[in-house]
């Protein structure tokens, strides 16, 4: 299982390699399943009583909350990446080097972005109108939501966490956990952190595309970076989590048995 959980009406949903997506209950009985033609990477998006995820077969899937068909949309390549929603349109990549709009009504396509020969892992994140999204050649980009080209900026290679968005007090306006809205939210100066292959953790200015600062950190990989009373955590390849200030300084780090790929949760 590589596809992260997410919960809806009191429900567990992923994906799993054997290539089902699954629900079940909090006791952990199954409450229904829904076979896709491939692994299931991607990690579920809920969003009122939609469930949208992608699988390796080239397709995004709309599901129920009682897991039954709404619609399918091919993509001619493997969903890997997390979709994100916001004001009812659905927002991701696929492995043919397209990140595509759709209407979570009907999956119509709105628009698409082409990014040449470039794999997408996780979600995209949206703020001001704005969408920002990493590549795994190691790219991040910035584009309007309709689909328009902002800025790019070449960070180094894999670029596959999920960017986390600050304002300029350090409020959080977007992330991987934070992924879901009837409105595109809003922030002043706002910020871009992000860590990719290279073993770099930056954070860059949303509007002009400048690196503030970066941290070393060795061997960084998939985890996306969540946020908690002012700190950034996330992991690393190196078997670490690190928790970072978003002065960019690193707080602290933990020793784990194994490398770390899953992004964090903070509670309490």
């Amino acid at each position: 299982i590589l596809s992260s959980p997410s919960v809806v009406d009191d429900m567990i949903v992923f994906g799993c390699n054997d290539t089902f997506v699954y629900a079940l209950d909090k006791d952990g009985s199954k409450v229904w399943s829904y076979r896709t033609g491939d692994t299931v990477f991607s990690s579920p998006t809920c969003y009122k009583n939609y469930i949208v995820v992608g699988s390796s077969d080239g397709f995004l899937y709309t599901l129920s909350a009682d897991g039954e068909l709404k619609w399918k949309f091919l993509t001619g390549g493997k969903v890997w990446a997390t979709p994100f929603i916001a004001e009812g349109v659905v927002y991701f990549g696929s492995n043919t080097g397209i990140f595509y709009a759709l209407s979570i009504e009907d999956g119509k396509e709105l628009w698409k972005f082409h990014v040449p020969n470039q794999e997408f892992f996780h979600s995209a994140s949206v703020f001001n109108e704005n969408i920002v999204f990493g590549s795994f050649g190691g790219t991040l980009y910035s584009i309007s939501t309709t689909g328009r080209l902002l800025w790019k900026l070449h960070l180094g290679e894999h670029a596959t966490q999920t960017p986390l968005i600050l304002d300029k007090n350090n409020k959080e306006i977007c992330s991987f956990r934070n992924r879901v809205f009837d409105k595109i939210p809003k922030g002043n100066k706002c910020k871009v952190l992000i860590g990719t292959g290279d073993s770099h953790f930056r954070c860059i200015d949303a509007e002009t595309s400048k690196v503030i600062w970066k941290v070393f950190v060795n061997r960084l990989g998939a985890s996306s970076p969540a946020f908690h009373k002012k700190i950034v955590c996330f992991g690393s390849t190196d078997g670490r989590i690190y928790g970072v200030i978003p002065e960019g300084t690193i707080k602290w780090k933990f020793q784990t048995n194994n490398r770390v790929v899953s992004a964090p949760v903070c509670r309490d």
